[in-house]
């Protein structure tokens, strides 16, 4: 596995069990509160067992970044199969649709993000399709408290990561603009003890 590509799966893989984790937490709000039932359990512990199983995935059967990406879309329909379960309740879906949002413009092109879209709406569509079309305003305060406090954490962890990751890119420039200044130093060096012909035969091939 090379390092781009293991770095990716790590990448895809940390910031997804703490949006799926969030989700566990709403998703339990809403069953406390009596709403949903048997569906919303069937989801939450999806929403437990999902970032270890596309990890594994990611691991054992992709074998490049693009294929990682596509496991976006599974992220896009989940979304919408949950906007449509929980009637479209306005926080815990801007919740929803935001994480989703920002980890596909951190890690996907933008051609994945317009076809993660449409797999968002299949979601929502299957659900609608099965249950019909609901819309709850508003289920509780737990739930409410849950659903700003999960983006809040959501973006600050995202905000920590792209920080770190500048960071390094920063650290690795500054050594190699060191390692070509020590490297041409050498070759000046180099250049007062051999003869000319000789020095242009090796730095010029």
């Amino acid at each position: 596995m090379s390092s781009e590509f293991h770095y990716l799966v790590i990448m895809t893989y940390r910031p997804r069990i703490l949006v799926y984790t969030n989700v566990s937490l709403i998703l339990g709000s809403l069953i406390y509160y009596q709403q949903g039932g048997a569906w919303l359990t069937i989801l939450l512990i999806y929403s437990l067992l999902f970032p270890h199983v596309v990890y594994w995935t990611s691991g054992k059967l992709c074998h490049n970044t693009k294929s990682i990406l596509k496991l976006q879309y599974l992220d896009s329909l989940f979304v919408g199969v949950l906007c449509a379960s929980i009637a479209f309740s306005p926080m815990p879906t801007i919740t929803f649709l935001s994480a989703l949002i920002i980890s596909n413009l951190c890690l996907a092109e933008t051609r994945l993000c317009l076809v993660g879209g449409l797999w968002l709406l299949l979601g929502c569509a299957l659900v609608i399709g099965i249950s019909g079309f609901h819309f709850v305003l508003f289920y509780g305060l737990l739930t409410t408290i849950l659903s700003g406090a999960s983006i809040l954490l959501y973006s600050g962890t995202i905000a920590y990561l792209a920080f770190n990751h500048a960071r390094e890119l920063i650290v690795g420039k500054n050594e190699i603009k060191i390692t070509r200044d020590q490297f041409a130093g050498l070759t000046e060096k180099l250049q007062k003890y051999i003869s000319p012909q000789i020095y242009k035969s090796i730095f010029d091939s």
